[in-house]
Order: C-alpha cells, then sequence, then structure tokens
C-alpha cells in the first residue's frame, strides 16, 4: 500500500509544478492546465503498471490504456499550441510548452519551444537554464557539449548563483571538457545546498568522488565501494594501428557509450589524455554523464573510440576514430577491442 502512495504522490507533485503557470491563469488556460495535471500521474501510473511492476500483470491492458492517456496528452498539447498561437507572447506558456516536451522526451521540440522563451526573456535564469538542458539533450554533437550551453548557464549563474540545476548542468559541462577541478567547484557548491543524507546529494556526492579522482586528488577521501550487486562494465582495449599517425602532445583518447535508440547525449565518456597504445580502459557507471541517466540504465550500449588530435571533445576532420560497435549491458560481457582508422 504504502508503494502506491508513493506512486501517485511523486507523479501529482511533479504535475504540480509543472502546471502551475497554467493554473495560475483564466478560462482555456485554467482548464488546459487542471487537465494536464489529472492526466500525468494517470500516465505515469499505468506506465510503471505496463512496463515496470515486477508482477507484469495485466500489461496488454495497460499499453491500451496508456495509448489512450497518450492521445489525451496530445490533444492537450495541441490545445496549448494553439492558445500559444493567439498569444504568442505569454513567457509562461512557452515554458510549460518547453518542460512538457522535455519530460515526454521529445528534446528537439522542447528546445523549439523555449527558443520562443528567450525570445521573451533572455535574460531570465530560468529560461536559460531550461533551454540549456534542453540544448544538451537535443544536440546532434554526440561527443561534446555546445558552447553555447555554457553561455546560457554562465549567464543563469551570475544572476542567480544558488540555481541548483545550473551549478549541476555547469558541473557536467566542466566535466565533459575535462575540467575537473571546476566541475568539483561547482558540485561542492551544489552539494551544500543540498539536504544532508538525500538521494540526490549522495549522486552529487558520487560524481564528486570521480571528479576529484580524474583530478588527481589523491589527498582527499577515496570514493565509496560500489555495492556489489552494481553493474561491473566493459572491459575495453583500444589499439591503433601504424596507419594512424602517432598521437602529438596534448592529444586525448575518447572512448565513448551511446544509447543506440538515442546517442546524443552520449550515455558516459572515458578521457584518456597521452594515451598510448593500446589502451585498455574499464567502462562503468561512475563515467556516466548524469547520475539519472546511467550507462547500465540500458539493454544495449553502443561504444566507439575517438582520437582527439587537438584534445577537444569536439571531433575534428583528421581524428582518427573507431566503427560503433553494439554490446548488451549484461552482467558478465568478455573483453572489447576497438581499432582506431584514419578518416575517410
Amino acid at each position: 500500500m504504502s508503494f502506491w502512495l508513493f506512486a501517485i504522490a511523486i507523479p501529482s507533485l511533479a504535475a504540480v509544478a509543472l502546471c502551475w503557470p497554467m493554473l495560475r491563469q483564466r478560462g482555456a488556460w485554467l482548464v488546459s492546465g487542471i487537465s494536464l495535471l489529472l492526466l500525468i500521474p494517470v500516465t505515469t501510473l499505468l506506465l510503471y503498471q505496463g512496463v515496470g511492476a515486477p508482477e507484469g500483470i495485466g500489461a496488454a491492458r495497460s499499453t491500451a490504456s496508456m495509448e489512450a492517456n497518450s492521445a489525451d496528452v496530445e490533444t492537450l498539447l495541441a490545445q496549448l499550441r494553439a492558445r500559444l498561437a493567439e498569444n504568442p507572447d505569454n513567457l509562461e506558456g512557452w515554458m510549460l510548452l518547453g518542460r512538457s516536451l522535455k519530460s515526454m522526451q521529445r528534446y528537439t521540440e522542447a528546445r523549439e519551444a523555449l527558443r520562443r522563451a528567450q525570445a521573451l526573456a533572455a535574460d531570465d535564469p530560468l529560461v536559460q537554464v531550461e533551454l540549456a538542458e534542453a540544448l544538451i539533450f537535443s544536440s546532434s554533437q554526440a561527443e561534446g557539449i555546445a558552447p553555447e550551453v555554457r553561455e546560457l548557464l554562465e549567464s543563469a549563474l551570475a544572476t542567480e548563483p544558488d540555481l541548483q540545476k545550473a551549478l549541476w548542468l555547469m558541473g557536467v559541462t566542466e566535466f565533459q571538457d575535462g575540467n575537473f577541478e571546476a566541475a568539483i567547484a561547482r558540485w561542492e557548491t551544489l552539494l551544500r545546498l543540498l539536504p544532508p543524507g538525500s538521494g540526490v546529494a549522495g549522486s552529487v556526492q558520487k560524481q564528486l568522488a570521480e571528479a576529484r579522482s580524474r583530478a588527481g586528488l589523491a589527498d582527499l577521501p577515496p570514493p565509496a565501494a560500489a555495492p556489489s550487486n552494481a553493474w561491473p562494465g566493459l572491459e575495453l582495449t583500444v589499439s591503433a594501428p601504424s596507419t594512424v599517425t602517432p598521437p602529438p602532445d596534448g592529444a586525448v583518447l575518447y572512448i565513448i557509450a551511446r544509447d543506440p535508440d538515442a546517442p546524443a547525449p552520449p550515455l558516459g565518456v572515458v578521457r584518456v589524455p597521452r594515451p598510448v597504445f593500446p589502451v585498455t580502459v574499464r567502462l562503468d557507471d561512475s563515467n556516466s554523464m548524469l547520475p539519472a541517466r546511467p550507462v547500465s540504465g540500458v539493454n544495449r550500449v553502443e561504444v566507439l573510440a575517438r582520437l582527439s588530435l587537438s584534445g577537444e571533445p569536439l571531433p575534428g576532420p583528421d581524428d582518427p576514430a573507431s566503427a560503433p560497435r553494439i554490446f548488451d549491458t549484461a552482467p558478465e560481457q568478455p573483453p572489447i577491442e576497438l581499432t582506431l582508422a584514419p578518416p575517410e
């Protein structure tokens, strides 16, 4: 019984936060807000019942129900778009549409909606952070974070230094760029703002431990030992044939893990400065870019290696790379070999 109380309460609270701007409106906006408020928790519960319940009872019936409710959500989104077509200067409406689409993993559409919000309030830190997050998830540059993301987050933090999502995403950006000490500073600031012992604080502490390890700060406490049932990861060996030019000083080997069905942004990255081939590493959840999106969170993972001659995370035209390969995230996986090849 307590599980179902939580299962109802959590999505209901999330729905209130999402729909609050519409609930403060009048007329058609208020009606749409109330409808979304009722549908989001119901859809979440049906989704759990259909694909997440251990018993798996009634999956076919739940799937049909989910499809019906999905059609209802699409209708409400269409109504919201129609309201915005009539009133394109409604900032809260565009923010609501962007957040709703982002929660549905429709990141490209969310980005476009939040661009409209940006046009109305370019200096609003909340708009900047939501757009930065949408840019990260909708980016076609699977091996790096666009410079605009950093600009948006820096501007948001200049206005509100304690904006928690901005601190988290800024830390992710610094970590991805190899600026581990800068990532540590952002995440330590964030950690001081979080309730001690909370799940979010635990996730931030885990990422902090990884950043400290990457930065070579051996005087700090080591990361906590992984639980015995943790995913063991993949053992990867990257080799470079004689046809590949020896890496110059400053070169960095990036080993990238992606979801084959949603490759951008990557699930995780291993960064090896000044590689000496063959390079053997272990890719596991400690290399995840986001704690809420671990490498082991997918059944299949696509892995590739790229030697960045410039050291930058974004690919260069002359960077050697391996062909992408897809593997199951099974508990036990034999060692994997990747071979770099010159660009065609």
